[in-house]
């Protein structure tokens, strides 16, 4: 069980992270001019989470957990941020 949720917190950090973040934003765009497909690919969470779901099942079988462990930090503290986000903004 331990493991299929490393699994899903991996991916779902990956995809956003590549989909999603401002640190990918100027290489989506650079896809995109590249090869249209390729802008659609890193812009899609859900093509992009294929891709993603496939190569974390590499890093698991080859026990690369430090990327993993971003991947799923990453996820985690935008989950957070989320939930606590509006808390904050209401005792500013």
């Amino acid at each position: 069980m331990l493991a299929l949720l490393e699994f899903i917190f991996s991916t779902v950090g990956l995809t956003m992270i590549v989909t999603q973040s401002r640190l990918f934003g100027p290489i989506r765009d650079l896809c995109g001019k590249i090869h249209k497909g390729l802008g659609y690919l890193m812009g899609c969470p859900m093509c992009f989470g294929l891709w993603a779901g496939i190569l974390v099942y590499f890093l698991q079988v080859y026990n690369i957990d430090f990327i993993l462990h971003g991947f799923m930090g990453s996820i985690t503290s935008y989950i957070f941020y989320l939930i606590l986000s509006p808390l904050m903004k209401k005792y500013d």
